[in-house]
């Protein structure tokens, strides 16, 4: 049997899922706009690619928020426990892969204030 699957909506939106793993498209929504707070997985990585559009993916690390523009057609894995948020223009789409039984409880989310400092790096 094939599962084909090729509507969806603003934001985060399931498009198949397993008991172990679900694929996900990403569209804009204002969850995904300036970065207002990074978010953490506890038990699962999170894998991405860009598809089309334009999306910067933002990672806390020593104490500084990093700035990444994301390339089409790449594979980010966010590695477990990692502080992450994606900014994304209008008509981005990104596929994600991650655990199918991520719950709210093994989510972090840690607020960014206007002082905390973002770092611009190459992409």
């Amino acid at each position: 049997m094939i599962e084909i699957c090729d509507t969806y909506s603003g934001g985060f939106y399931p498009m198949t899922k397993t008991d172990k793993w679900q694929v996900a498209y990403i569209t804009h929504s204002d969850s995904y706009g300036e970065p207002r707070e990074l978010k953490r997985h506890m038990t699962t990585d999170e894998a991405m690619i860009l598809i089309r559009g334009a999306a910067e993916l933002y990672t806390y690390e020593n104490d500084k928020v990093i700035c990444m523009k994301m390339k089409n057609g790449v594979l980010y894995n966010i590695k477990c426990a990692t502080w992450h948020h994606l900014k994304i223009s209008e008509d981005a789409l990104l596929i994600v892969v991650e655990d199918s039984n991520i719950k709210k409880e093994s989510t972090e989310r840690m607020t960014l204030y206007a002082d905390c400092g973002i770092y611009k790096t190459k992409g």
